[in-house]
């Protein structure tokens, strides 16, 4: 797990200091400087560092919720992988570890949860969303409006 996490610091230490990042590039303003540390990883990506995320670097994104929230309301091309189904390590096993992944729930809780799961499965970059979905739509209903 140590060894997991040591290689998952250095790949966001890698990709914040070797982004391609253009000087006043809304979509990647931010990533670059947000210190990538245990507990930050833990704890998740605001919303709008999530968001660039998604623009920038065009990861698998995975809503780890039921299928039935899911079908209500997800981000925009998220596949679905229910955290609570006895297939979920399985599943996340089966990924393709060299891809770049992120994940949310509802409100965070269980994506931390999850997190654990890809660590243990050796997938070597992954973005939790903080506060889940809820933030993530405040986040795009605050954005929406100012525009």
């Amino acid at each position: 797990m140590l060894r997991a996490c040591i290689i998952l610091t250095g790949i966001f230490f890698f990709i914040a200091c070797h982004s391609q990042r253009k000087t006043g590039n809304k979509e990647t303003d931010g990533i670059d400087n947000f210190t990538f540390s245990k507990d930050k990883l833990i704890q998740g990506l605001p919303a709008e560092r999530f968001n660039r995320v998604l623009d920038s670097l065009n990861p698998v994104i995975i809503d780890v919720r039921e299928p039935e929230k899911y079908a209500i309301k997800h981000i925009k091309n998220a596949i679905n992988l229910n955290y609570e189904s006895l297939n979920f390590t399985l599943e996340i096993s089966r990924l393709d570890k060299n891809k770049i992944y992120a994940i949310y729930c509802d409100n965070g809780i269980r994506s931390k949860l999850a997190l654990q799961k890809f660590i243990d499965a050796d997938i070597k970059t992954v973005f939790l969303l903080k506060g889940g979905l809820e933030s993530f739509h405040k986040y795009s209903d605050k954005t929406e409006q100012k525009q």
